[in-house]
C-alpha cells in the first residue's frame, strides 16, 4: 500500500554552487528553484555509482611469486546513471550535462570558481533500503558527466549519463598520516521523497516528427536517434586522495539515425565528397520542448546498409560534430 513504507531505492540530483559544495537550502527548495531534480530510478541498477579505492599491488618479495601487500592512495568514484528524460527536467539535466558556463557563470545556474566553458557539477544523494527497512544514504560531490547518450525509438527514450565525482560521504581516508572519517547524509538532509515527486511528461519518440533537421531538410522516415557526445574532462588529484580538479577542455559527438532506404537524400555522396552540414535533433510536446543543436559543421561520418530479406531496407547515417568556428560548442535550449 502507498506511503506504508519509503521507496527501496531513491535518488535526488542537487546543483553546486562550486566544485564539490552543494545549493544551500533543502532538497525540496532547490527542486522548487529548478536547481535540483528526484530521479524516477525506473529498473534495475539505473544508477551504479560507487567508490572503489585506486589499488596498487606489491609483490611479496625474496623470488616468491606471490603478492605481498596493498595501498591505494586515491578513490576512483565514477558509474552511470540511466534516466527517463521529462521535460519538467531536462532544462536541470541538461544544463548540468551538455551546457557550458556563460562568461559571467550564470548559466545554466550561478557557479564560482571556474572559467567560461567548463561544465557545472552537482551533487548526487542516493539510498538503499536494507533488509530490515533500514536506510543506506550516501552523498557523492563534485559529479561531472564526460559522457552523454540519448537514445530515442518507438520502444522508448532513454538519457545516460557517465559520472565522476571528486568525493563522497562515508569514506575513511588519511591525510598527513591522520584519519579522516566523513559520516553519511541524514534523513534530515536527505528525506525519502514521496510518490507524486516523480514527473510523467517524458519525452516520446513521436514528438520528433519534423524535428530532426540537417542542412535544413527535414529528416523523412526516421527509425530511431542515438546522440553521443563526450565531455573531454581532465581530472586531477595531484597529492590528495580525491579529485580536484575536473574541468573540460574539449567535447566530441555523434548522431546516428537509422532511417529508411530512400534515393533522396543521396546520403552516400555526401559522405564521399566529405560534405559538413548543420544538424538539429529535437523533441516536441507542443508547449515545451528540447533540442540540441550540433551547429553547422557536421561530417557525415559514416553510412551502413541493412539489406535484410523480406524487409524494407534500411540506412544508419551517423553524422560527426565539427566545432563551429561561428556558433561554437553543442548547444541545448529547452522551453
Amino acid at each position: 500500500m502507498a506511503g506504508v513504507l519509503p521507496p527501496f531505492e531513491f535518488l535526488a540530483v542537487v546543483a553546486e554552487q562550486s566544485y564539490g559544495v552543494p545549493m544551500a537550502g533543502s532538497i525540496a527548495s532547490n527542486v522548487a528553484g529548478g536547481n535540483a531534480a528526484w530521479i524516477r530510478l525506473a529498473g534495475a541498477n539505473r544508477f551504479g555509482m560507487r567508490a572503489v579505492p585506486t589499488k596498487r599491488n606489491i609483490d611479496f618479495g625474496g623470488g616468491f611469486a606471490s603478492p605481498g601487500y596493498s595501498v591505494a592512495e586515491q578513490w576512483g568514484i565514477a558509474g552511470a546513471l540511466e534516466v527517463i528524460p521529462c521535460y519538467s527536467q531536462m532544462a536541470f539535466l541538461a544544463g548540468w550535462a551538455l551546457q557550458p558556463l556563460n562568461s559571467g557563470l550564470t548559466t545554466p545556474w550561478t557557479y564560482s570558481g571556474s572559467y567560461a566553458g567548463d561544465l557545472a557539477s552537482c551533487t548526487i544523494y542516493h539510498g538503499i533500503m536494507r533488509s530490515d527497512t533500514s536506510i543506506k544514504r550516501t552523498a557523492y560531490y563534485g559529479c561531472k558527466v564526460p559522457t552523454v547518450k540519448l537514445s530515442s525509438s518507438p520502444t522508448g527514450t532513454s538519457l545516460s549519463l557517465s559520472l565522476r565525482a571528486s568525493s563522497k560521504q562515508g569514506l575513511t581516508y588519511y591525510a598527513g598520516g591522520a584519519p579522516i572519517t566523513t559520516s553519511d547524509p541524514t534523513s534530515g538532509t536527505f528525506p525519502a521523497p514521496a510518490d507524486t515527486v516523480f514527473p510523467t511528461d517524458e519525452l516520446l519518440f513521436i514528438q520528433t516528427l519534423n524535428n530532426f533537421t540537417i542542412g535544413g531538410l527535414t529528416l523523412t522516415f526516421p527509425l530511431s536517434m542515438d546522440i553521443n557526445i563526450d565531455n573531454k574532462l581532465d581530472a586531477l588529484f595531484f597529492n590528495s586522495p580525491f579529485i580536484i580538479v575536473d574541468q573540460k577542455r574539449g567535447r566530441t559527438g555523434t548522431a546516428a539515425c537509422k532511417l529508411l532506404y530512400t534515393a533522396t537524400p543521396d546520403w552516400r555522396a555526401d559522405m564521399e565528397a566529405l560534405t559538413s552540414r548543420s544538424a538539429s535533433f529535437a523533441w516536441s510536446n507542443g508547449p515545451h520542448s528540447v533540442t540540441i543543436g550540433f551547429q553547422g559543421n557536421n561530417l557525415l561520418d559514416s553510412l551502413a546498409d541493412d539489406l535484410q530479406p523480406g524487409r524494407q531496407y534500411e540506412q544508419t547515417v551517423t553524422w560527426k560534430y565539427q566545432r563551429d568556428v561561428a556558433a561554437g560548442d553543442i548547444a541545448v535550449t529547452v522551453t
